[in-house]
């Protein structure tokens, strides 16, 4: 246990260093003080953001306040944190009980590389080089009682031996006594006391015989049973490893493995962009340089971009998800409500014995619902708000048609689990899963065709990069009427304090939602706009004016809110406050990000993905062939283990 003092009003960050692969050895435990004491956290959370020096490589972790009135925050040092050696900065951002951020302290991790770590790097975890060590430690242990039954039985052995030699010397000193009685009675009397006691002695070596006897037929036949198993193991262990047999090469094939191995991990990461995208084949982890780009679109007579219809205040809210398989959020419904569809007469009921569950879906799309429940359900399937079509008791069922929404109805006390999702079969059930940011900026994100305003992840920030600014004409400006008009147009040139990009605004890149854009050269008799320098030209039909001079002009544009959308002289920066990373969880099996905005610009990404059952296959068998070249002494160990096996066996039991 390491406690460290962290203080939120000094800018100096602490060093704190730590061994490569440590886990769980060490738990730090931070205290965080200012310059007036220490600091409650009570209502607070923290999170801790870390990132290896020179890449793009970190997460985000919530850690867990354990002691909040004196500022206590508990952190593992786990292999999570150490498995790669070098230095970490690190941010603590402690957020208040409304969610935004308070403080920001910096550190530094260094993880320390071990001299294990040097001899093992780049060797994975090997699932068959575990197998081939088990089969080697069951073995060893097969032989370690193999060769306990053989001391017991030899011990045994040395007994009855020692006994009969025993018996021999009483039985010599029998008959030499026998000559003696001759001559001799009482001493015969004497020595036939000593033969009845040899005789008791003789049957208790008789005893002990038998029993040892038996003894050594049961160690024998655990001997032969364990030497089977023992065989068995060891003839396992070389198939598994005569299958690389024939490698003439053992050099060249190591060098062929480590290139397939190194393209099926760069195929493992794949891109992505788009507003709603679908990833299939996803594991359980996160997106990577994430990035999300601008739009701008004419709505009828209105000029959006991403994010503007979603403003709050002077912010505007840039809204994105992923989420894994289910459809269905359980944690949602509509309780003591009940659906029902009777021809084309649509019931709402209040019940309390229900409860019902809600979902989007796309027209003429697969999906399969499953029900986990002892009782019927009732579903609802809608277009446009109206009820089109519904069925009551199959549990489970592949749903296609006409469809935006769908409605399902459960009982409350026989329901255990439910799932909607994309496909025509069902699969392992999954809870619903969903991560989302909400990013608030200052103006929208903003698009021309291929120039687009991004956010994006920098250093262990978030920030924005704008290129596009935005323009709306008040009639109040400087303007001008050029000559060049014709029988149905008429020009003007607008000039404004803007800074405009000269050449590209001049090839048409502009944007505006009551006028075309053209670029210079095409700017001939059309109506539309297009930019000089810091000026705008529009061209505008004679029949849009009370008068077709200048204050004509002027009236239009205070009664006609006119937007147009620029390309910057020079682009801007700014970071992005309250959000610490703008990248998704992905889930098993299938992830769906999408943008929840109203005008959605796109998302671009790479996830990590299974790349399908042959490709993960073909890793494993990599690895364990890998495991096997890593480990060429393995065949030379078995080899000698059963010699000398063998040769015990052989020994103790002629």
């Amino acid at each position: 246990m390491k406690n460290i003092f962290i203080n939120i009003d000094d800018n100096v960050g602490k060093s704190i260093f730590t061994r490569q692969d440590n886990n769980n050895a060490e738990i730090y435990k931070f205290y965080f003080v200012s310059n007036e004491g220490r600091v409650n956290l009570d209502g607070k959370s923290i999170k801790l953001g870390y990132n290896f020096a020179g890449t793009d490589q970190g997460d985000v972790l919530n850690l867990d306040i354990t002691d909040s009135e004196n500022g206590e925050v508990t952190l593992p040092i786990t292999n999570k944190l150490t498995k790669k050696d070098g230095i970490f900065y690190c941010q603590f951002r402690i957020y208040g009980t409304n969610g935004y951020l308070e403080n920001l302290v910096k550190f530094t991790l260094t993880v320390e590389k071990t001299v294990f770590s040097e001899i093992t790097e780049g060797i994975e975890d090997i699932k068959g080089l575990t197998y081939v060590e088990e089969l080697l430690e069951e073995t060893k242990m097969i032989s370690k009682e193999i060769g306990d039954k053989i001391s017991k039985a030899i011990n045994q052995n040395n007994l009855l031996e020692g006994n009969i030699i025993a018996a021999n010397s009483i039985k010599n000193s029998l008959e030499s006594k026998n000559t003696i009685a001759t001559e001799n009675i009482e001493t015969l009397i004497e020595l036939n006391n000593k033969a009845e006691n040899l005789v008791i002695g003789l049957n208790d070596v008789d005893s002990l015989k038998k029993e040892l006897n038996e003894s050594i037929e049961s160690a024998n036949e655990k001997v032969v049973e364990s030497k089977t198993e023992l065989d068995s193991k060891l003839n396992e262990i070389r198939d598994y490893i005569d299958r690389f047999e024939g490698i003439e090469s053992i050099p060249n094939i190591y060098s062929d493995i480590l290139d397939i191995k190194e393209n099926l991990k760069s195929n493992q990461t794949l891109g992505y962009e788009g507003a709603f995208v679908v990833c299939e084949n996803t594991i359980e982890s996160r997106t990577k340089g994430m990035i999300v780009k601008g739009k701008t679109v004419v709505d009828g007579n209105e000029l959006m971009s991403f994010g503007e219809a979603e403003k709050e205040g002077s912010k505007y809210k840039i809204i994105i998800s992923s989420r894994g398989k289910n459809l269905i959020n359980e944690n949602v419904f509509e309780d003591n409500i009940a659906y029902y569809l009777n021809g084309s007469n649509l019931s709402r009921s209040s019940d309390k014995y229900y409860k019902t569950f809600s979902a989007n879906i796309e027209p003429y799309k697969n999906y399969y619902i499953s029900v986990n429940t002892s009782s019927i359900i009732n579903v609802v399937l809608f277009k446009n708000g109206i009820g089109m079509d519904s069925f009551s008791t199959p549990k489970s069922k592949l749903i296609n048609g006409d469809y935006d929404e769908i409605k399902i109805s459960v009982l409350k006390n026989r329901f255990v689990n439910i799932q909607l999702e994309e496909g025509t079969e069902a699969t392992l059930y999954q809870k619903f899963k969903e991560d989302k940011r909400v990013i608030l900026i200052n103006e929208p994100l903003r698009s021309i065709n291929d120039f687009k305003d991004i956010i994006y992840e920098d250093n262990g920030k978030v920030k924005l990069n704008r290129i596009l600014g935005e323009y709306i004409f008040t009639g109040d400006e400087n303007i001008s009427k050029l000559s060049e008009e014709n029988e149905e147009t008429c020009l003007f040139m607008v000039s404004s304090d803007l800074v405009l990009n000269y050449r590209v605004n001049e090839s048409g890149d502009l944007i505006c939602n009551n006028f075309t854009s053209y670029s210079r050269e095409n700017f001939k008799n059309l109506e539309g706009i297009t930019s000089v320098a810091n000026r705008f030209k529009i061209r505008i039909k004679k029949s849009k004016l009370t008068t077709q001079n200048v204050e004509g002009f002027k009236a239009w544009l205070k009664d006609n809110q006119t937007k147009v959308v620029y390309k910057l002289p020079n682009p801007i920066t700014e970071v992005v406050e309250g959000v610490l990373d703008i990248d998704l969880d992905t889930y098993i099996n299938k992830t769906y990000f999408s943008i929840l905005n109203n005008y959605p610009g796109t998302l671009k990404f790479e996830v990590q993905s299974n790349i399908g059952s042959l490709i993960k296959n073909m890793a494993e068998e990599i690895n364990n062939i890998w495991g096997i070249i890593n480990n060429l002494i393995v065949p030379v160990l078995l080899e000698t283990n059963k010699n000398i096996a063998m040769a015990k066996i052989k020994n103790n039991l002629e």
